[in-house]
């Protein structure tokens, strides 16, 4: 049975920027945390204003 020799290369790095795929899959995780979250509160702020607006109606 053969085995390959694997080292690290230049082409472990994301791109040609340098970046290691670790820091980026890293810096992707909390753009979509950081999207997430700004969904929920986008979602809780036009209940709140449906809400607020359907009290108006109602008096």
């Amino acid at each position: 049975m053969t085995t390959i020799d694997a080292r690290e290369r230049g082409g472990d790095l994301a791109g040609s920027t340098g970046i290691p795929n670790e820091r980026r899959a890293h810096r992707r995780d909390d753009l979509e945390m950081l999207g997430l979250l700004l969904g929920i509160l986008l979602v809780l702020l036009v209940l709140a204003l449906t809400i607020g607006v359907g009290q108006v109606y109602l008096t």
